[in-house]
């Protein structure tokens, strides 16, 4: 019996893999066999998460990337499938959030969200959807958001971005399901990373949050893995268009 959930020589693209999340994603497929392709905005970054991740395997590439920008990703496709192989996994991780007061952001601060959450998602859907679908198979996963579910306070363009990455990911699916092309996400809900160490440094605040998850706790970056391995393996071939939301039961709420 052939194993369901083997991803051994896929080559996956990872956005926004040099840290945080995408770091851990990325880890995950390459520990499974996967040929990994890391993306992000900051040089020094992105060679330091290679090096580490080399110590995994040599079967990883990284690339500088700004994912709002068109040109930035269709040369990225055409390296890619030029010399390293058709790639078989998109993971569009790349993301980036802001607190502010909705009256105290300008329009520039809308875009640069929008840019990266949503445009930047679109341009990888595209260009290496091109690809999937000429040959009739490809996953992709996006990261969606409790946020794109939940309002949360201070983070209007960020809610807004993670609900249109959910229907983006529901509209492709429905577009590309004739073409042999999974397209779901995961949706995190409260993840411990370093971007959050201050709230949950912050006792009540912290309180207050926990208190709205049913399992009372942040989850571990670790505990996404489970449903990222399923959505790009074998195991989900008749799943698309659907989140996973990855949240203790937040939104059961």
């Amino acid at each position: 019996m052939r194993d369901l959930f083997s991803i051994e020589n896929k080559v996956a693209v990872v956005t926004g893999a040099a840290r945080g999340l995408g770091f851990v994603y990325a880890k995950a497929l390459l520990e499974k066999g996967a040929k990994v392709v890391i993306c992000d905005l900051n040089k020094e970054n992105v060679d330091q998460a290679v090096s580490n991740l080399q110590k995994i395997s040599t079967q990883v590439y990284g690339y500088q990337v700004n994912v709002s920008s068109e040109k930035e990703i269709q040369d990225l496709v055409k390296e890619v499938e030029s010399n390293i192989g058709e790639v078989d996994i998109l993971v569009n991780n790349a993301g980036v959030v802001q607190r502010m007061e909705t009256t105290e952001m300008d329009v520039r601060e809308w875009d640069r969200i929008m840019d990266v959450n949503a445009k930047g998602t679109f341009l990888c859907c595209r260009y290496f959807g091109v690809h999937m679908k000429k040959r009739k198979r490809g996953k992709i996963v996006n990261i969606a958001s409790i946020a794109g579910r939940k309002g949360l306070d201070l983070r209007l363009a960020y809610c807004t971005s993670k609900a249109s990455v959910e229907h983006l990911t529901r509209t492709l699916a429905m577009e590309w399901g004739p073409d042999g092309v999974n397209v779901n996400a995961i949706g995190p809900g409260y993840i411990k990373t370093k971007m959050n160490e201050d709230t949950r440094s912050d006792k009540k605040r912290y309180t207050q949050m926990i208190n709205d998850v049913p399992m009372g706790r942040f989850g571990e970056p670790e505990e996404l893995i489970g449903s990222l391995l399923f959505l790009v393996s074998s195991a989900s071939d008749y799943i698309t268009g659907h989140t996973i939301f990855v949240d203790g039961g937040l939104l059961t709420k």
